[in-house]
């Protein structure tokens, strides 16, 4: 059996489709080829008994490695070449990108990975990161206002009827705790000045500290109902370093918005997926708050992130909150205020009840007018024990400090670089059904479970090129 082969000197790569055309350079056309006896139509040997000439050209047409058999609607490669008894024996294999490109391209499968489309957004774990990545940081100025002179103030806690909270410069502060544990104070709360002659002991054993609550600081001002008077315990002091704030309002909220500039320098480029864990991290600093970690899929998204501070300015709690467009990203507490210490000489030992007792009735009468009684009875049960005490010093609070406070908003971003891709010969991630034809260059599929007619070897050899990675073109 004779019949017309076309021959090629044709350079494709072994995984592609491509078909070359009739004209292709060099090419020849064998009219009577005879088949050789027990071969097959996948790998068949052709017989061939005169030399190969290039029809376009005339010239000489040496080692082909193409073929096209008509009879057989198939392509072949040319795997080998025998002269023997005056004849071409030429091995071929089966081409199946080739023969069964139409069939191929009207194939709906699953494409994990495409040269000419892809999803951004899906991890591309083919390529490796390199060992340094980039950092930038984004700076913001600090909420917190640390200026002694312009901007913070202290809450005091002063427990009368009910405990009210009053807002105070730091020298208003000052003069107030140095009235209340001046003579005069104890005068106020006696009702006379007798006591500095009759019993100057009692004076250690007032103690105003007990009516104060609380004492906060905090880097910012507080609104409040100027007042210039006040209830500490049992009396209300008067004018005292001028006017003050009473606090109505315990909550106070301080903003920031922090842009986003900085992504990813290889997302644009290649996907989306380079923003989010672990190619990007995302940490906000932000004074007395720390290092928080954020979420950096939904980071890579915004444009800018809202830092707000919401702070009950009668515990000095602040929780702060980080949102963007639509989540919360962080929820954390933290302590804003910083306590103010305060101390006042007391006396400790055995026997405080007895000797406040007496205390009381030493003052009761000094106020009465028997003086005589009073330092009688100041001698006999209160003022031998005074004098036989060392004092010591009471303390309300704990020692806060600003350094937590005291440093910039910072957004601290870090990404990790992946090495050179070769999106030619290796495609990038797609993850949907496809009908092949729809793409072009390098395609990878996964279970590729082809309707086309062919012999099984034939579908066998498809599958095989299809999920290990083919060139459609």
């Amino acid at each position: 059996m004779s019949f017309p082969v076309i021959f090629y000197k044709y350079a494709k790569k072994i995984n592609s489709t491509k078909i070359p055309p009739y004209a292709s350079e060099p090419a020849s056309l064998f009219p009577n080829v005879i088949l050789k006896d027990k071969t097959n139509i996948t790998n068949p040997v052709l017989i061939i008994d005169n030399d190969f000439i290039n029809v376009v050209t005339g010239d000489p047409f040496y080692m082909p490695n193409y073929a096209y058999i008509a009879r057989f609607k198939r392509y072949y490669y040319v795997t080998d070449m025998e002269w023997l008894d005056g004849l071409w024996y030429l091995s071929c294999k089966v081409d199946v990108l080739a023969t069964y490109k139409t069939e191929i391209g009207e194939q709906s499968l699953y494409v994990t990975r495409s040269a000419s489309e892809s999803d951004g957004s899906v991890i591309d774990t083919s390529y490796p990161a390199e060992g340094v990545p980039v950092i930038t940081n984004q700076q913001e100025d600090s909420p917190w206002n640390l200026d002694k002179d312009n901007g913070y103030c202290y809450v005091m806690g002063i427990a009368g009827k009910a405990t009210t909270y009053y807002a105070f410069t730091l020298a208003q502060l000052e003069v107030m705790l140095d009235y209340i544990m001046s003579d005069d104070y104890v005068s106020l709360l006696y009702g006379s000045t007798a006591w500095q002659t009759a019993f100057p002991e009692i004076k250690a054993m007032t103690n105003p500290l007990q009516y104060i609550t609380s004492i906060n600081w905090y880097p910012f001002e507080i609104s409040g109902t100027l007042t210039s008077s006040l209830k500490v315990g049992w009396v209300t002091v008067n004018t005292v370093g001028g006017q003050f704030k009473e606090i109505t309002n315990f909550l106070k909220s301080e903003s920031t918005v922090i842009p986003v500039d900085n992504k990813h320098p290889q997302a644009a480029s290649r996907g989306n997926y380079l923003n989010n864990a672990p190619y990007s991290s995302y940490t906000l600093l932000f004074p007395g708050y720390g290092e928080i970690d954020l979420d950096a899929a939904v980071v890579s998204d915004s444009t800018s992130l809202l830092a707000s501070v919401l702070v009950d300015v009668r515990t000095g709690q602040g929780t702060l909150y980080v949102y963007d467009d639509l989540y919360i990203l962080a929820q954390i507490t933290s302590q804003i205020g910083v306590e103010y210490q305060i101390g006042q000489i007391t006396k400790q030992g055995f026997g405080t009840a007895a000797m406040v007792q007496s205390a009381l009735s030493a003052v009761g009468g000094a106020l009465s007018g028997n003086v005589g009684g009073a330092i009688g009875s100041a001698t006999g049960s209160l003022g031998d024990y005074a004098k036989s005490q060392i004092p010591s010093i009471k303390t309300r609070g704990t020692n806060g400090g600003i350094n937590n406070l005291d440093s910039i908003i910072a957004l601290h971003s870090e990404f990790k670089l992946l090495v050179a891709e070769d999106n030619t010969r290796k495609g990038r991630p797609l993850c949907e059904i496809k009908t092949i034809n729809t793409l072009s260059g390098f395609i990878q599929v996964d279970k590729a479970d082809i309707d086309i007619s062919c012999t099984s070897e034939e579908q066998n050899q498809i599958r095989t090129y299809m999920e290990g990675g083919f060139y459609y073109e």
